[in-house]
């Protein structure tokens, strides 16, 4: 464009200075001239009171600041325009005022007064010319710290303590002064309570505090504390004494407690340990008393109270004993005896001579005696007798039955005896005596013996003559007779009996003689009785026998089929036979029907028997048993199905079936295909078959299926782990793969597929393969993708290491993650700082520190992250961890102390 042309264009004006880059302001087209000048742009200078680019100035608080900056234009021409100096980036409340132009050079003066927000902080004033050419000179500015106020200086005393002098407290004098290193005069200083005060009891806090020529207060405070330490004075304390014990637990002692005062406290109160009133044991206590007031102040008296028993135990011992003499050396007497004592309780009582001794006959004294713990003896006796007024013990036989051995009775011997629980044995004398003759009925013997204190025992007895023995019995021997025709045979027998006493008797029998017997053993029962009614028994048999065989008829011959081994059980009907004597003779056939007949042919032999044992001539017929039935095959498998191994099928095994057979028992049972054999995929019929010996045959099926339902096995790799390579993103390559028993090598497909872009953080991999037959088979693994996060650069330290910075501070947190990936990359609530202990870890100053409105993150084109974290000026004095925990969950931390 040539040098003078003026040309018209139109912008958008998209920033300002101060705003975000990016940020759009305005999108309204303007209209303005570019115009092409020559010549040289003004400058600032630098000459002295002028300041130079770049310098550093302090402004206090409520100061003003002033400065005059200068700008000159080297094409001055005569009658020109001035130089014109304007803002191009000043703080709230500066202004550039008093401007003046000579020559070709401008000066103007910058006014600011710094105010309370503005403390601790640093601001760049920047500014710009340009000449009536418009041209411009280089941007020109230089720095303004604002310190922060620094607040008086407060100078308190220690705590103080110090001891009540009344009631009320105690008057406390302090001084408290305050210094402020801005102010050439101390500020003044209040206290809340006042120096000279009067303090009450316990501890009170005074707060003071001062402000300075700005307006900046400080408060502090400290305590005083007035205490009451003079414990108060006990008197009235009892003088020792004594009491008698009441009781196991000793005696309740009671008393008057002393009476106590104190210099603060009008109401002490007083405790004794025992208290009045408590149970003390037999011994020598020491009551202790203590008088104690408000603030705790105690102080202690004691006096000696001694419980005595002196009190003797209580007897109880029974009234006289009268026991009877269990043998001449006495009677063993036993009794009780009992002690109590009003402190000891129950005690043990000692007795001579002691229950349980042998006492004569005649009147003994028992003494018997307890002493209790003390010492304290009790005494005291009681009589004991014993005496004979037992009388003899008379032992007499047991009631006598003789049997009459002639009509004037029997002969009875016996003898009596007698013994005395203190005599011991003794003469009995028995009437009528041992040795008479005793008449046939009861006879009472009476028998006596007396002892020596006079005592007369008495037993008796009974002895009974009878007449007992049955006649003597004389009968035939047994008799056997044939009989004569179908109803038996006459029989007659002579019968006799003699008794000892009575002579001959008559006998009476059933049958009579010449009676009809039956057929078979009959018997006689015949009997005789005495005068005395004794009556004898006895019998003998008549026999009528029948002698004729029965007539027995002939069977035809039986087949039967053969139900076991051993054959078959045959039952069939035996011969009809006759008899002339008996009506239905038994027919016997042997072997018997039911019993089991071999295989092949048996002989059966039967007889008939009458009622007599008359028997027949035996009669034949045959049983012959034959096998016609084919063996039972049992425990064929049901149908099985089962996965092919390979391409040619599987091996299957299963459990043969068994066979039985009536006849033969177990027989071997013969399957084809085999068992262990390989099956080819489908369905294969298998055959069993099994015969006996005398070939008889039976076969069975079931159906082997052989499919493929199992799917392909899949080799996926182990979970990956790698590193983003830029904007949180990584390529992975891997390689998977199947394989199927039966198909062989299977396609895999996985998702995502190798060589995919995976994000930061856990990636889920889903591979899937199918066989021919279509089974599918599905797995997973995982891909980690994490950021190349290696810790913090310099200005920060690690590894435990607190970097010292100063609180309100933006400093930079730099690092690395191996290339731009992007400024998403903090988790969720990340960066955090909380609180920590400053502990003893080493401290490094944090020399760079950033300019920063807030907290931000960027990426510079070196490789490097900048956090700027913007910190609190609160922190002074305490100790955080920042910790930077990413989004793929790694995490870096750092210590700070804050100055």
């Amino acid at each position: 464009m040539p040098v003078g042309t003026m040309y018209a264009t139109q912008v958008i004006i998209e920033e300002r200075l101060g705003s975000a880059p990016g940020t759009i302001l305005a999108t309204t087209p303007v209209d303005f001239l570019i115009r092409i000048v020559t010549g040289t742009p003004p400058v600032f200078t630098v000459t002295s009171p002028f300041p130079t680019n770049g310098q550093v100035f302090t402004a206090p608080v409520g100061h003003a600041f002033t400065q005059q900056v200068q700008a000159v234009d080297p094409d001055f021409v005569s009658g020109n325009a001035a130089v014109d100096i304007d803002e191009l980036g000043f703080p709230a409340g500066a202004t550039l005022d008093a401007c003046t132009s000579t020559a070709g050079t401008t000066t103007c003066t910058v006014n600011w007064t710094p105010t309370q927000a503005d403390a601790g902080k640093s601001f760049v004033l920047a500014l710009t010319a340009h000449d009536t050419s418009g041209l411009g000179a280089a941007p020109y500015s230089f720095t303004v710290n604002v310190p922060a106020n620094t607040a008086p200086t407060l100078h308190l005393p220690a705590p103080i303590t110090v001891e009540a002098t009344s009631a009320t407290g105690a008057i406390v004098t302090y001084s408290a002064t305050a210094t402020d290193a801005e102010d050439a005069t101390a500020p003044d200083i209040t206290c809340t309570p006042p120096s000279n005060s009067t303090f009450a009891l316990g501890q009170t806090t005074v707060t003071c505090s001062a402000t300075d020529s700005n307006g900046t207060k400080s408060t502090g405070t400290f305590t005083v504390t007035v205490a009451d330490t003079t414990p108060p004075v006990l008197s009235n304390v009892p003088a020792a004494f004594a009491i008698e014990a009441t009781g196991p637990n000793g005696a309740a002692v009671t008393f008057t407690a002393p009476s106590a005062n104190d210099a603060v406290d009008p109401t002490p109160s007083v405790s004794c340990d025992p208290a009045s009133g408590t149970t003390l044991s037999v011994a020598v206590h020491t009551v202790t008393c203590t008088a104690t007031d408000a603030r705790g102040n105690h102080s202690d008296a004691s006096f000696v109270v001694t419980v005595t028993d002196t009190t003797k135990p209580t007897l109880t011992l029974p009234a006289t004993i009268v026991k009877e003499a269990t043998s001449a050396a006495g009677a063993a007497v036993t009794f009780t005896a009992t002690a109590t004592d009003i402190v000891d309780g129950t005690l043990t009582v000692t007795c001579t001579p002691a229950s349980g001794s042998t006492f004569a006959l005649g009147d003994t004294s028992v003494t018997c005696s307890a002493t209790d713990a003390h010492n304290n003896k009790a005494t005291g006796t009681f009589t004991v007798t014993v005496q004979d007024k037992t009388k003899p013990v008379v032992t007499v036989p047991a009631n006598q039955t003789l049997e009459a051995t002639g009509p004037s009775g029997a002969i009875a011997t016996f003898s009596a005896s007698a013994t005395d629980i203190v005599d011991g044995t003794l003469t009995a004398t028995c009437d009528p005596a041992s040795g008479s003759t005793f008449a046939l009925g009861a006879t009472t013997v009476n028998c006596s013996a007396t002892d020596a204190a006079g005592n007369k025992g008495t037993g008796s007895f009974t002895v009974t003559v009878q007449d007992t023995t049955k006649p003597v019995l004389s009968l035939p021997s047994p008799l056997t007779v044939e009989a004569a025709n179908a109803s038996g045979a006459n029989v007659s027998f002579t019968a006799t009996a003699n008794d000892l006493v009575s002579g001959s008797r008559p006998v009476n029998c059933t049958p009579n003689s010449g009676s009809t017997f039956a057929l078979g053993t009959t018997t006689v029962n015949c009997n005789a009785t005495d005068t005395a009614s004794n009556t004898s028994t006895g019998s003998f048999t008549v026999t009528v026998k029948d002698s004729t065989a029965p007539t027995l008829g002939a069977h035809a011959g039986i087949t039967a089929e053969a139900t076991g081994p051993a054959g078959a059980a045959v039952t069939y009907t035996a011969p009809a036979a006759s008899d002339a004597v008996d009506g239905s003779p038994t027919v016997t056939c042997l072997p018997a029907s039911g019993t089991t007949f071999a295989l092949g042919t048996t002989s059966v032999a039967c007889t008939a028997k009458d009622a007599s044992g008359n028997m027949s001539p035996p009669s034949t017929f045959s049983v012959t048993v034959q096998d016609t039935t084919a063996p039972a095959i049992t425990g064929v498998p049901a149908d099985i199905t089962v996965n092919a191994a390979n391409a040619s099928g599987a091996v299957v095994t299963y459990v043969t079936p068994t066979a039985s057979d009536l006849v033969d028992g177990a027989r071997t049972v013969t399957c084809t295909p085999a068992s262990g054999s390989t099956f080819p995929i489908g369905s294969t019929t298998v055959t069993c078959k099994s015969a006996d010996s005398r070939g008889n045959s039976a076969s069975k099926t079931f159906a082997v299926n052989v499919r493929d339902t199992v799917p392909p096995v899949l080799s996926l790799p182990a979970n990956i782990v790698t590193n983003t390579a830029a904007n949180g993103q990584a390529i992975v390559n891997f390689t998977a793969t199947a394989n199927d028993a039966v198909s062989g090598p299977a396609p895999v497909t996985c998702t995502p597929p190798s060589g995919s872009t995976f994000n930061v953080g856990v990636n889920t991999v889903t591979c899937t393969a199918k066989d021919a037959a279509g089974n599918q088979a599905t797995g997973t693994f995982t891909v980690t993708v994490r950021y190349a996060f290696d810790g913090f650069y310099q200005p920060i330290d690690m590894n435990g290491v607190l970097n010292s910075v100063k609180a309100g501070s933006a400093i930079p947190v730099k690092f690395s993650l191996g290339g731009n990936q992007g400024l998403d990359i903090f988790a969720l609530n990340s960066p955090s700082s909380v609180g920590n202990t400053c502990g003893t870890a080493p401290v490094d100053d944090v020399e760079q520190t950033v300019t920063a409105g807030g907290s931000s993150l960027s990426y510079s084109g070196g490789g490097q992250y900048i956090y700027v974290w913007k910190t609190d000026p609160s922190w002074s004095g305490t100790c955080r961890k920042l910790t930077v925990t990413l989004r793929d969950g790694t995490s870096q931390f750092a210590y700070f102390k804050f100055k």
